[in-house]
């Protein structure tokens, strides 16, 4: 556990330089994937999706903590990981709002931060840059959000009725999500007592009337949900460590 003396924050001390805490919710079920085991644990260039996940948030600059929401089930696969710096593990919620309002409050006893990211633990090709970006806009924004524009035609179904939607007035959301913690803990204790049902972690604030800042997002920061999205993301990231040879090189 950190103290406020801890080497990483000290360093983070300077203008630019603001210390950021990650969650990383992990307790679902992955029941798409089809899988005899948690998703996360299958594997990515002889890692797990997990581990790769997390490699890139350690290795962040700004992260100087990281929770881990986790399943009850899993934590004999957890285990392995205590060890690592800046890490803390948290038992998880029934929903994904429970699990992140159960790191939410450990960040609150800790208190070393006032700002948080949170990233899905099944987008494992979430880029660096895209990373400091959300952190970057939160130096001038409460809640800030990547988003990419869709593709597909879009329909909406009502019953028989079948209506062609504009695509240019929505994006699909993804993560890592930023936002300061004060209104973030606030909205989330709202929502506790009001019985909010979200799917994302901007909602809350969004529900309690603070806008969210959009940025664009990265077509490659796919969330593994499928076996397909498995095969994909494991092309992607060879592709990457081949490009990143040939450089070297």
């Amino acid at each position: 556990m950190h103290s406020e003396q801890d080497p990483k924050i000290s360093e983070l001390n300077t203008p630019g330089m603001t210390p950021v805490a990650a969650i990383l919710p992990a307790a679902g079920q992955g029941r798409r994937m089809g899988a005899n085991q948690n998703k996360l644990f299958l594997t990515i260039n002889d890692s797990s999706v997990l581990e790769e996940t997390l490699r890139k948030l350690i290795s962040h600059p700004q992260i100087c903590h990281i929770y881990l929401v986790h399943a009850q089930e899993d934590q004999g696969f957890l285990n392995s990981l205590s060890s690592l710096p800046d890490l803390t593990l948290v038992l998880g919620g029934q929903r994904r709002q429970d699990s992140v309002a159960a790191a939410l409050a450990q960040i609150q006893t800790d208190r070393l931060v006032e700002k948080v990211i949170v990233h899905d633990a099944a987008r494992p090709l979430c880029s660096t840059t895209l990373i400091s970006r959300v952190i970057r806009a939160l130096e001038h924004y409460q809640a800030v959000i990547p988003v990419i524009p869709l593709k597909d035609t879009i329909r909406q179904i009502n019953g028989d009725q079948v209506r062609l939607i504009n695509r240019q007035n929505y994006v699909a959301t993804q993560t890592p999500q930023g936002f300061h913690l004060s209104p973030y803990w606030q909205a989330t204790l709202q929502s506790q007592r009001e019985d909010w049902e979200v799917t994302d972690d901007a909602s809350l604030l969004e529900k309690t009337g603070i806008p969210l800042h959009l940025i664009p997002g990265e077509e490659t920061n796919l969330k593994i949900t499928t076996p397909l999205d498995l095969e994909f993301a494991r092309f992607l990231s060879n592709h990457s460590l081949n490009n990143q040879t040939r450089q070297i090189s």
